[in-house]
């Protein structure tokens, strides 16, 4: 729900729920709600959603996230964000859309 909030009147609320969330709770759990939402975005089929999950959502969970959580969490994912980075755009246009995203979801993990 709150993803879809265009006016995005919630988001400072939002930010500090997630910032609360993820430095409170132990780090399995940290490690536990990464891999969940990364999974989302790999298999969520709307791409807006995956765009506005990332940007405020998972992006500023792994800001609030512990050092050891963030690097389990790319030690076990890392492979499959190299091989994003390394697929051809091509296809058609909605399937060079859902590339050219992943491929943003990408580098904006490894940023």
């Amino acid at each position: 729900l709150f993803c879809c909030d265009d006016g995005r009147r919630y988001d400072d609320d939002l930010q500090n729920c997630l910032s609360i969330i993820m430095r409170t709770v132990q780090v399995t759990k940290q490690i536990e709600i990464l891999k969940f939402l990364y999974d989302f975005l790999k298999n969520c089929g709307n791409q807006l959603m995956r765009l506005e999950v990332l940007e405020r959502i998972f992006l500023p969970c792994l800001h609030h996230s512990s050092s050891v959580a963030i690097e389990t969490f790319f030690a076990g994912c890392i492979v499959h964000i190299v091989s994003v980075l390394n697929q051809i755009v091509c296809g058609r246009n909605d399937e060079q859309q859902k590339v050219i995203l992943t491929k943003y979801i990408a580098f904006s993990l490894i940023q």
